[in-house]
């Protein structure tokens, strides 16, 4: 429970971070061009969404403590939001669309290959309704139909490849760990034996190397 809480506390300063990194460049640059009283930018509002959602984010984990699972899925949501308006603002040559795939890798990493699929689900769906929308008017000419449907369904299998492969890597890597968890737990206990042992011999103890040199007394 409380290192769930703490990667999602983490999960919020990342993603707060990556905004920042990418709103503030721009903005000064537009700031030093058209001065203070220019126009609402794009960056603004999404640096300013980005604060709000961290806000309600913040509220949630001391609001409900003991439901980190719900508050996981609302954040994923929350950034597949965010990702589907940054590609909408690009349009269909954007280059935040693999925001999409880092989405789906952090849900595999903290809740496992369910939640991953979920959000694999949920990114085809935003991305599919995003393709149809970005497209021209003239979506019924064959070759553009064929590209779009490509386009598509290359998305789709690398969603769902993605979650697949990051849930079978996070499950070895938990396998790891529990190796060598319980593989600490034997070697605890093999030295409280040796100590229970050593200490109930009631005659003299020499232990030596192989060539004869003696270590302990």
């Amino acid at each position: 429970m409380i290192q769930r809480e703490r990667q999602l506390s983490w999960y919020i300063g990342l993603r707060l971070m990556v905004i920042t990194s990418m709103a503030l460049p721009y903005l000064f640059s537009r700031i030093a061009e058209a001065g203070a009283d220019g126009s609402p930018l794009f960056y603004g509002r999404l640096f300013g969404v980005t604060c709000l959602l961290t806000l309600v984010y913040i509220g949630l984990l001391r609001w409900l403590p003991d439901r980190l699972r719900l508050q996981a899925y609302v954040q994923f949501a929350g950034d597949l939001g965010l990702t589907t308006w940054l590609v909408y603002q690009f349009g269909s040559s954007s280059p935040f669309s693999p925001f999409y795939v880092v989405v789906i890798i952090i849900a595999c990493t903290l809740l496992g290959q369910a939640a991953g699929i979920v959000v694999a689900s949920g990114a085809t769906v935003f991305y599919v309704g995003l393709g149809w929308v970005l497209s021209p008017s003239g979506i019924e000419e064959h070759g553009l139909t064929l590209r779009l449907a490509y386009t598509l369904f290359v998305h789709l299998h690398g969603f769902y490849a993605v979650a697949f492969l990051t849930s079978h890597l996070t499950r070895r890597v938990q396998q790891v760990e529990d190796a060598l968890e319980s593989q600490r737990e034997d070697l605890a206990d093999l030295q409280v034996a040796y100590r229970d042992i050593i200490e109930s011999v009631p005659s003299g103890l020499i232990t030596t190397d192989l060539e004869g040199t003696v270590t302990t007394v």
